[in-house]
Order: structure tokens, then C-alpha cells, then sequence
């Protein structure tokens, strides 16, 4: 019996990496419109885009776009974007800009939908991390006068 039990047991634990381990979509023309997109997102995202601006340049419905975007990539377009734009604006305050420039030059028009999206992804608010940022600055630079 615990053989058996051992033998199923293996078999779907096998199932599973096999699932999680295959390739998520196989190149075809939905994958290469849609890595298209993706591509055009990561040069872009510091302009004003929409979901439906992506799927209409790209003549492709935006309901569709969403839900190939999704299955290829793991998320919607406006997740991505969103993704992008946070990404990069914590990159600019960390390396010492100023909020504001890091919210508009990261493509938000809008302050406080900036500051909304930054708390719920990072956990913290953009002056929580700039205080951070200033602190480690500082503390890296009198480590350096030390030695």
C-alpha cells in the first residue's frame, strides 16, 4: 500500500513540474503580435497609453489583446504599464531625483493615482523611500570618509 501510495504520489508531483516547467505559449502569430506589444510597452511607457490606444495601433481587439497578453506574459497590459512606470520611478528615487520629476518622468500625470499605485505595490509611500534613499546616501558617505 505505501508503495503504491509513494508511486501516485510521484506521478503527480511529475504531472505538475511538467506543467510548470513548459513554455507558456509556442511562437506563432498571437505570440509575436503580442510580443510586439510588449515590446512597444517597454519603449513607451513614459507616454500617456491606454489599453484600447495599444490594441487599436496594433489592430488587434482589446479584449483580446488582454487575454493573449495575459496567457503569454502572466498579466494585463495596464498591469505591465503600471509595473513599468512604478519600477522606474523608484529607480529615479532611489538614485536621489526628486519625486515629482521621478512621477512624470516615469509617465503618470496624475500625483496622487501615482502616489495610490506606489503604496499598494511597494509597500510604502514614495517620501518614506526617498527619506530611506537620503539616509543610506549619507550613511555611505561618511563610511567613505572614515576609511
Amino acid at each position: 500500500l505505501c508503495h503504491l501510495i509513494l508511486t501516485q504520489l510521484l506521478i503527480h508531483i511529475g504531472r505538475v513540474l511538467k506543467q510548470r516547467t513548459r513554455p507558456l505559449e509556442k511562437p506563432g502569430s498571437q505570440y509575436t503580435s503580442i510580443m510586439k506589444v510588449h515590446e512597444y510597452i517597454n519603449a513607451h511607457y513614459r507616454e500617456n497609453l491606454s489599453v484600447s490606444e495599444l490594441a487599436s495601433r496594433f489592430f488587434i481587439d482589446k479584449s483580446t489583446m488582454t487575454r493573449q497578453f495575459r496567457r503569454i506574459t502572466g498579466t494585463t497590459p495596464g498591469d505591465y504599464i503600471r509595473r513599468k512606470r512604478l519600477e522606474n520611478a523608484h529607480q529615479m528615487i532611489c538614485e536621489g531625483y526628486g519625486i515629482q520629476q521621478a512621477v512624470y518622468a516615469s509617465g503618470y500625470m496624475d500625483y496622487s493615482a501615482f502616489f495610490r499605485a506606489f503604496r499598494q505595490f511597494y509597500g510604502i509611500s514614495p517620501g518614506e523611500l526617498a527619506a530611506r534613499a537620503r539616509a543610506e546616501s549619507r550613511k555611505s558617505a561618511e563610511s567613505g570618509r572614515e576609511e
